[in-house]
């Protein structure tokens, strides 16, 4: 499990002309984001991250979303989950 803090690409596409003063002001503002889940997958280009993986065998996951390197700024591991031990054995009732 790891907790990621992050700038997202966005998007500021109002009509008409916008003031600069105003296009400083969303560029340092960014657009800071905290997510946390389950990495998936962590290499040079991103972080995937699912915030539900499937207990029956651990070949589903779920709310998957992939953050590139660039945007990343903090990763927190909160703990350690060994897939195979998580699967799904007996009913959980």
């Amino acid at each position: 499990m790891v907790v990621v803090e992050w700038d997202d690409a966005s998007h500021h596409g109002a009509q008409g002309w916008m003031d600069m003063k105003d296009v400083k002001k969303l560029h340092a503002e960014g657009c800071p984001i905290i997510s946390a889940g389950v990495e998936i997958l962590r290499d040079k280009q991103g972080i995937v991250l699912a915030t539900a993986i499937s207990q029956r065998d651990n070949t589903q996951v779920g709310s998957v979303f992939r953050i590139p390197i660039p945007f990343l700024k903090k990763r927190t591991v909160v703990g350690k989950i060994k897939l195979e031990e998580v699967a799904w054995k007996e009913p959980m009732l």
